[in-house]
């Protein structure tokens, strides 16, 4: 079992309602108010340990790109109960914090959403790479990966539904999700106004080795359908 907690700077004008409305099933979950002032240091504390429990998997989401109020919270569970299995849910500018090692993220379970991934022990990666090689005499840069991947993507639906293609891509029974070299596809229409918005994510981690890898489990489905929407 896990729980997911989420959080969020206790002054800060940011508001969370898209993140709830995506926690629709049965998930425990809470949202915690952090007060970065330093003299509430103990009582935050407090409030943290308070809320992880022992025997759960404690999901930690951070929505905040602030350094000094994350380097905070991390150290409040870094100093947590060492039989308290924790991960947490950040972004990838975090790697950058002068302020925290990766000795911390590691013990941490460090996670981060990113809208891609590039996986270079994948056969359809490795085949691209030797194909744009004998074609360019050149290494692939990201934008050949992305230019790949998005015109796969929409001319492939161009093919299947024709011009009103666009219409078609938010159903799953008509056009699956679709997973391309660096990209996953979700499309979802926000409302009936607007347009299209490409909703699938990767959850990434680093293993003991600090190399990047993509998380595959059934958990990670779950934190996917939750974080994506927010992403």
């Amino acid at each position: 079992d896990y729980q997911l907690k989420i959080i969020n700077r206790f002054k800060q004008n940011f508001s969370l309602n898209d993140t709830l409305r995506t926690l629709t099933d049965t998930s425990v979950f809470k949202i915690i108010k952090y007060d970065s002032d330093i003299k509430m240091m103990d009582k935050e504390q407090t409030k943290i340990n308070r809320a992880l429990k022992p025997k759960f998997n404690n999901i930690v989401y951070i929505p905040s790109d602030n350094e000094v109020f994350v380097t905070q919270v991390i150290d409040k569970l870094y100093a947590a109960d060492d039989s308290m299995h924790i991960e947490i849910i950040g972004s990838d500018n975090w790697i950058n914090f002068q302020n925290i090692n990766s000795a911390t993220f590691n013990k941490l379970s460090f996670n981060f959403v990113s809208p891609f991934y590039i996986d270079y022990s994948s056969a359809e990666v490795k085949g691209f790479i030797k194909t744009y090689r004998t074609v360019y005499e050149t290494e692939p840069s990201f934008f050949a990966f992305q230019a790949y991947d998005i015109t796969c993507y929409f001319l492939n639906s161009l093919r299947k539904y024709g011009r009103i293609f666009q219409f078609c891509l938010s159903s799953e029974d008509a056009f699956p999700n679709s997973h391309g070299l660096i990209y996953n596809f979700n499309f979802e229409r926000i409302n009936t106004h607007s347009g299209f918005e490409n909703k699938a994510v990767f959850i990434l981690k680093f293993n003991d080795s600090f190399q990047l890898e993509k998380r595959i489990d059934e958990q990670n489905t779950k934190l996917k359908r939750k974080i994506g929407n927010n992403y």
